[in-house]
């Protein structure tokens, strides 16, 4: 190429170019009016702003809202996870400068975009690594609360978990509260509420099979346990060891006992005990209750 056609074509690609980057310019992030939204889902929303093909002045989705670095946030729902790089709050964060505060964990919001032609300049410096020509300005958000709403239904929630915990926890008083004299043979700390009424023949049945330190049955000290209560006949104790009998004469078993019963045998009562395995089978009992 001669330097005469060299130089006519560089004059007609500047002039092309700076008008270009006028037109851009004057355009660029302007909404004149509010824009009529077009409802979308937000998985169609990523893909379409992904191709770069934004053909609506706005947007509505329902999404939830997540905080990124700076100003940056993310749109997500159950079926779409999003990493709007280039979504940012910075218009909105001037009418709602409190925003970030507001956004509720799982909770859906109607989110508004309007869509905005890409400054030019940008556009030329981006090229090719982000040929962008539209972008999405956040406008509104519907079902953001104030931050005395949110606040004061937090409150009303620890409250309610609060009251809730003092119920469980007079209700667990009460079914551990018993008479002494009810009883034959107590350890300390007993609690009987922590027993569940299980047939001493169901029980063996159960100690037989149960695999040692099973994870999902295990006390404090990685042990596998089961605490059983049972309406059984004590047939005597020998030092130690006591043993009891279901009313039907089915089955008969010996457990631990770490002090006097006074049981003479043939006594109907309500043994609570524990059965660890360590990896040995032990039985014991924790208290010895009356019964008619």
């Amino acid at each position: 190429m001669n330097m005469k056609n060299f130089l006519s074509s560089l004059v007609i690609t500047t002039s092309l170019l700076t008008g270009f980057i006028f037109e851009g310019c004057a355009s660029s992030g302007k909404i004149p009016t509010e824009p009529e939204y077009e409802r979308i889902s937000l998985q169609d929303l990523i893909q379409n702003y992904e191709l770069d093909y934004l053909k609506s002045s706005g947007y509505e989705v329902s999404a939830m809202i997540q905080k990124d670095f700076g100003n940056k946030f993310y749109l997500y729902d159950n079926n779409t996870a999003s990493t709007f790089k280039n979504f940012s709050a910075d218009d909105f964060l001037s009418s709602c400068p409190d925003f970030y505060e507001r956004i509720e964990e799982n909770r859906e919001y109607d989110v508004y975009f309007a869509t905005v032609k890409n400054n030019a300049v940008l556009y030329l410096l981006n090229s090719p690594n982000d040929p962008r020509l539209y972008e999405l300005k956040l406008i509104k958000i519907d079902g953001l609360r104030t931050i005395e709403e949110i606040k004061a239904e937090k409150q009303a929630k620890e409250e309610e978990a609060r009251k809730k915990w003092l119920e469980k926890e007079k209700a667990y008083e009460e079914a551990n509260r018993y008479d002494a004299k009810d009883f034959y043979f107590l350890t300390e700390n007993f609690k009987p509420a922590a027993y569940a009424e299980k047939d001493l023949f169901d029980a063996v049945s159960i100690a037989d099979k149960m695999p040692w330190k099973n994870p999902d049955e295990i006390d404090w000290f990685g042990v596998s346990t089961k605490l059983y209560f049972s309406d059984v006949i004590c047939t005597g104790q020998n030092g130690k060891y006591i043993e009891f009998r279901t009313d039907d004469n089915a089955i008969h078993k010996i457990m631990k006992i770490s002090g006097r019963s006074g049981l003479k045998g043939s006594e109907k009562v309500r043994v609570y005990y524990r059965i660890s395995k360590e990896p040995l089978l032990e039985w014991n009992v924790k208290a010895i209750k009356k019964r008619q």
